[in-house]
């Protein structure tokens, strides 16, 4: 049957041939959507099975992570800050000492 019809179409060109161009619509219509669900299942199962492997992605682990994750980026972004302000001052009396070099 392939050899016959020598389109790209697959089935869509095959239903299309045999039954008229309703079929054909409908044959590519409910293929694209069964694509569309099938496609859809993947995503939803791996996070469910990671969420076996790995507790920690649970609801309740994210919860637990986030407060965590949370309190260590606050941690840090203060450090940071604290560090930016040596910087610039650090910046700003090495300018002054260049000033008054001879």
């Amino acid at each position: 049957m392939e050899k016959k019809l020598l389109s790209c179409s697959g089935y869509v060109a095959w239903v299309t041939a045999a039954y008229g161009p309703f079929w054909g619509f409908q044959e590519g219509v409910w293929s694209w959507l069964s694509g569309i669900v099938d496609n859809s299942l993947y995503p939803a199962m791996l996070a469910a099975n990671l969420q076996l492997f790995i507790p920690v992605l649970g609801v309740e682990g994210w919860q637990r992570r986030w407060g965590q994750l949370r309190s260590c980026l606050l941690v840090y972004l203060r450090k940071l800050l604290i560090e930016l302000s040596r910087f610039a001052e650090h910046q700003n009396v090495n300018k002054n000492a260049s000033d008054y070099s001879v």
